[in-house]
């Protein structure tokens, strides 16, 4: 290895290993304390490479890095980070064992880290508390526990009527679910009681999401239903010709499905459609919403951008796989299989794509200039920042 490239990664292993972060490999093992019992747990930590994508790339996607975590420091196996949601002040993730961690999202520390059930539960969804934002709701397919954010303690554990399916939409004071069943189920949150079920038809596997003021709903059978959070109201509902491999997407008053009917729906709260886009394939990827554009990876067409009133095709890049997760300046970025593509918003055209190797999947705190959070194979968590 030449010289200076030797010593600029030298540099870097002892900046981390200096810094306030858990040890990477070479430094010694990670260390995480237990909130609830007190324990130190130890374990061997294996490092994410930081040199394996240049300083230069990330640059000219609009980031640098600023820290690599390590929520899991002894959880064995790849891949077994469920799910991290991050926002301005702490990260959330839970591992594949029932395994919750909360980490300073200025820094990467472990703020407390616990096992809340048996490793065999299957879980469904991480959710701040919208009417107080210092508690965490983890939703099982059967009940929901609410730990302090501060310190991890468990302050409730509710039981649902019945088994949950979806991550839920949060409204204060209530968790709105779709369930494997059929049926839109909330809880109110608090009192461990139903606030609400209506009977839909279908299998419910897509996560709801908010329509505004309204919730939407898409079963596995084209069952497309907005309900009034607070008493359960039906105030829309249409129809896809089938189910959906992704979940649905909404501004402030649309809802947009990629279905696997061959077709992208847009459907105002009042149930009607308000425009269909046929594509050539049966769609599986994940769509994204933002401004005036829906963005949505048509097989054989690649990447797509239509217009978010009309359905209109504003552009289409055969170069680009992947899923949109976000949006840098004028641009956005996709992710897949490794590869990381900055692509122009306005034109489709690729601005930079690089090799991402050892990510395994992106997160944002926000979808318009956010910091970007990179779940590696090992379980790391990797904060890439605007710069």
């Amino acid at each position: 290895m030449p010289l200076n490239i030797r010593s600029s990664v030298l540099a870097l292993s002892l900046a981390v290993c200096a810094g306030a972060l858990i040890p990477l490999s070479g430094c010694g093992g990670g260390t995480m304390r237990d909130a609830n019992r007190g324990q130190t747990r130890v374990g061997p930590v294996v490092a994410f490479d930081t040199t394996a994508t240049a300083p230069e790339s990330w640059k000219s996607a609009g980031y640098r890095l600023d820290w690599v975590g390590f929520p899991f420091p002894s959880t064995p196996g790849p891949k077994m980070v469920r799910e991290i949601i991050a926002s301005d002040d702490v990260i959330i993730a839970q591992d594949r064992q029932s395994r919750v961690a909360v980490l300073e999202a200025n820094n990467g520390q472990v703020r407390w880290s616990t096992s809340i059930a048996n490793p065999l539960t299957k879980f469904v969804g991480l959710t701040r508390d919208t009417a107080d934002a210092t508690r965490l709701v983890v939703s099982s397919e059967s009940e929901a526990f609410v730990l302090g954010l501060n310190n991890g303690t468990l302050l409730a554990r509710e039981k649902f009527e019945r088994v949950v399916n979806t991550a839920p939409v949060a409204t204060p004071g209530q968790l709105l679910y779709g369930t494997s069943v059929g049926e839109v189920l909330s809880h109110r949150l608090g009192t461990g009681l139903k606030a609400w079920g209506f009977q839909g038809n279908g299998i419910i596997e897509a996560n709801p999401v908010k329509v505004g003021d309204v919730v939407g709903v898409v079963s596995q059978r084209g069952d497309v239903m907005f309900f009034s959070p607070d008493n359960g109201t039906l105030v829309g509902r249409g129809m896809t010709f089938g189910g959906l491999s992704s979940d649905p997407v909404a501004n402030s008053d649309t809802l947009y499905v990629a279905g696997r009917d061959q077709s992208v729906w847009a459907f105002g709260t009042n149930g009607a459609v308000r425009w269909r886009y046929r594509t050539p394939s049966v769609l599986t990827s994940q769509p994204f919403i933002h401004a005036n554009a829906l963005y949505v990876q048509v097989p054989g067409d690649g990447l797509t951008a239509l217009n978010s009133r009309t359905g209109d095709v504003l552009w289409k890049s055969k170069d680009v796989k992947g899923d949109v997760f976000a949006v840098r300046g004028k641009n956005v970025l996709v992710y897949e299989g490794g590869t990381l593509s900055v692509v122009d918003a306005a034109k489709g055209r690729v601005v930079t794509q690089f090799a991402t190797p050892g990510i395994n999947r992106f997160v944002t705190d926000k979808a318009v200039d956010g910091n970007l959070y990179a779940i590696t194979e090992s379980n790391q968590v990797v904060k890439y920042i605007p710069q």
